[in-house]
């Protein structure tokens, strides 16, 4: 065989592994593209726990922690929870519409579904499959942590 010959097919290999990666890539990127368009809804199962959202820690454009305490302001009585939000997370307003991180507030109360894990530690942490909001919160002008939520 020629030096000719084998680099011919050598070039014609790599032509055919770059389309058949080309066309990979498509499949994926079509598969990916699907988008749900379906309302999402809170679970059937009864959430991990509902209580007042006390701190958010944001740790980018949309995503972060929620800290959520069933009895704001006691350092040891009723469940706490450290909530991690992505952009998995499915987050329901009031009305039951889709948000995102950006829509949880300090005062809400919430409901919380996790996914997977649960560190049980106390606060317990783990990633928040659903965020249900109850109430708008606490008004600005009086943001202390034993506030009556507004609209509750």
């Amino acid at each position: 065989m020629s030096t000719s010959n084998s680099t011919a097919r050598a070039r014609h290999g790599q032509k055919h592994a770059r389309v058949c990666a080309l066309l990979l890539s498509g499949a994926l990127v079509a598969c990916g593209a699907e988008k749900n368009t379906s309302t999402p809804t809170e679970p059937n199962s009864a959430p991990y726990m509902a209580g007042r959202v006390t701190a958010i820690t944001q740790s980018g454009a949309n995503f972060g922690t929620v800290r959520i305490e069933a009895v704001p302001g006691s350092a040891t009585n009723g469940p706490k929870a450290v909530a991690s939000v992505d952009a998995v997370t499915v987050v329901l307003d009031r009305d039951g519409k889709r948000g995102d991180f950006r829509t949880l507030a300090a005062g809400q109360w919430v409901r919380v579904w996790f996914d997977g894990a649960i560190l049980q530690s106390y606060p317990v942490q783990g990633f928040a499959n659903t965020i249900k909001i109850d109430s708008l919160g606490i008004t600005p002008t009086n943001p202390t942590s034993n506030a009556t939520p507004n609209n509750r």
